[in-house]
């Protein structure tokens, strides 16, 4: 057991106001809301459709009105582990509405270096001899410290009641690159991690001892590298351009090349167990393959002069189906494309067998991804930093929207069921889940950097992280 030592002195780097924060969430089932958003936002393909229109146009988008106040948060320095041990003493604070800040001097010498293992603290004892979280005036409480975890919560300003879990890097890889990590990657058995940087270059490694197994060189630039589900040390990358390549760690040789994009390939994801990929390029199209053939057994988007920015594909639940069906035969084939576009500032849903779209919303800036959550949600974030949840069930309009007092919103998973973990453009990496908790009032931030964060990726019991200052980040879950 290590000895901590906790104090907190307030100090105040701004003003917080005392106004009602209670928009933070919509909830469409609800008669009371603070936030208009205007008339609903039929979005479901309707049966009486306009003739001589292709399926593409079949829904028109509708903006999601109304202004949004930035959702308070906490926050900290990012390597307040590290300054614990070093100086026993970090900064804590709240960013209210999305600008004033109010902070405090947290005191907590740690004994302990943080890359060790060190039991949890439970907290201090207080006048009346029982063991409790510590508070103070400034209204910042510390609930439980431990070397890699640091549970906060605030309630002093009326209508402002958040408390968050701040998680260090269990692991910082700083040797694999040493500048702008664009894309990483890793096996869900953990054992080898892929990442692309800037510069143009792949590299594998081992995750358990950093030993490098492979570097690729590219001519042209090198966008977005996944693992290819169900193969030892296969994965797949954008290479050349326009091309995607199969690559294998054992043999070091090109699988097979895939050609049908006429520009760069900036997302790609697999399904059906890693036989069918599907990837997004900068010619306005989402192309699926069979990873056995070299060319595209289909188009399943076309959105020419705009760019796709994310997707994510899932096979949708039955209830989906046969409630659209009617109206839109191409629901029956199951499986359904999530993807956003950039000008068109719009997250659409379109049937893999057709063109059909299930599903269209305009939103107030570039959607710069997306994800498919536990039935019956799926969300986007935004280039203005607004997150958007929507639920099958009732998609005329948002389930939750909410702006993150943050950059924009870079990447998104899903995590915990109906949660997303994000990684922004200032550099913080967070979870949210406004399903289970409708104040959105609890979160989970990961710490490290302040550099863009441009993916995100996790396997069992693991987040991963790559960022433009050249690290990547593991975090436990």
């Amino acid at each position: 057991m290590f000895p901590v030592f906790i104090s907190l002195r307030p100090h105040t780097t701004g003003q917080a106001t005392k106004k009602d924060d209670s928009a933070w969430i919509l909830d469409p089932r609800s008669e009371e809301s603070t936030l208009s958003v205007g008339p609903p936002t039929t979005t479901m393909a309707q049966s009486k459709k306009p003739a001589k229109r292709s399926p593409q146009q079949d829904i028109e988008p509708h903006p999601v009105k109304g202004r949004l106040r930035p959702l308070s948060r906490l926050i900290i320095h990012p390597k307040w582990e590290q300054l614990l041990f070093q100086t026993g003493q970090a900064w804590i604070g709240i960013r209210s509405e999305g600008s004033s800040i109010i902070g405090a001097c947290f005191d907590c010498k740690l004994h302990s270096p943080p890359d060790t293992a060190a039991p949890a603290c439970s907290g201090v004892i207080d006048e009346t001899g029982k063991t409790s979280s510590f508070a103070c005036r400034s209204g910042f409480r510390i609930h439980s410290v431990t070397a890699k975890a640091l549970e906060i919560e605030f309630d002093q300003i009326a209508g402002i009641a958040t408390r968050a879990t701040f998680h260090a890097p269990t692991r910082v890889y700083g040797e694999i690159f040493n500048r702008n990590v664009v894309s990483v990657d890793v096996q869900m058995s953990g054992y080898h991690g892929a990442a692309v940087s800037f510069d143009k270059i792949l590299k594998v490694w081992r995750m358990d001892n950093e030993e490098i197994k492979c570097t690729l060189k590219e001519q042209g630039d090198i966008s977005v590298v996944k693992w290819i589900p169900g193969t030892p040390l296969s994965f797949a990358y954008s290479a050349d351009t326009s091309f995607i390549r199969l690559y294998n760690v054992e043999t070091n040789k090109v699988l097979r090349t895939l050609k049908g994009h006429s520009a760069p390939v900036r997302v790609l994801t697999f399904a059906d167990k890693g036989r069918n990929l599907f990837s997004a390029s900068q010619d306005g199209t989402v192309r699926l393959w069979d990873i056995t053939r070299r060319d595209p057994i289909r188009t399943v988007a076309v959105h020419l002069g705009d760019l796709i920015n994310c997707i994510s594909v899932q096979t949708a639940h039955p209830t989906v189906t046969t409630a659209y069906s009617a109206s839109n035969p191409s629901a029956n084939d199951g499986r359904v494309l999530l993807y956003g576009t950039q000008d068109g500032q719009c997250l659409r849903i379109a049937s893999v067998a057709s063109d059909g779209v299930l599903f269209q919303q305009q939103v107030d800036s570039a959607v710069s991804c997306c994800a498919f959550l536990q039935h019956p949600y799926f969300a986007c974030g935004t280039d203005t930093a607004h997150i958007y949840y929507f639920d099958w069930r009732k998609a005329d309009r948002p389930f939750a929207h909410w702006q993150e007092s943050r950059g924009s919103i870079l990447s998104m998973i899903a995590h915990r069921g109906s949660g997303v973990i994000c990684g922004t453009q200032d550099g913080t990496t967070f979870y949210r889940n406004p399903v289970a908790h409708p104040r959105n009032d609890l979160t989970m931030e990961f710490c490290g950097g302040d550099e863009p964060v441009t993916r995100v990726c996790q396997y069992p019991g693991n987040l991963v992280t790559c960022c433009r200052d050249g690290k990547i980040r593991q975090y436990n879950l």
